[in-house]
């Protein structure tokens, strides 16, 4: 499951994926940081290629979906 939230102040984009918590100045990196801290993508790729990487590696959900949109468009509108 996917829970997104903002706050004020430092970090203000907070994305739990999965029990893996991410925070970060944007919804884009707040997601990709969960995701390289749980391995589920590799460390080294950017918002793009961890998109792709969730796409050819993951089975297709509506949660998965969420997230693709989360690193592609860089917002958590749509939610």
């Amino acid at each position: 499951m996917i829970k997104t939230t903002i706050v004020e102040g430092e970090f203000p984009y907070r994305i739990e994926i999965d029990g893996l918590l991410g925070a970060a100045d944007t919804p884009a990196q707040a997601a990709l940081t969960a995701l390289r801290v749980g391995g589920k993508v590799p460390r080294s790729c950017n918002s793009q290629e961890a998109a792709a990487h969730i796409f050819w590696h993951y089975e297709v959900n509506p949660e998965w979906v969420r997230l693709i949109h989360i690193l592609e468009q860089n917002t958590f509108e749509g939610d």
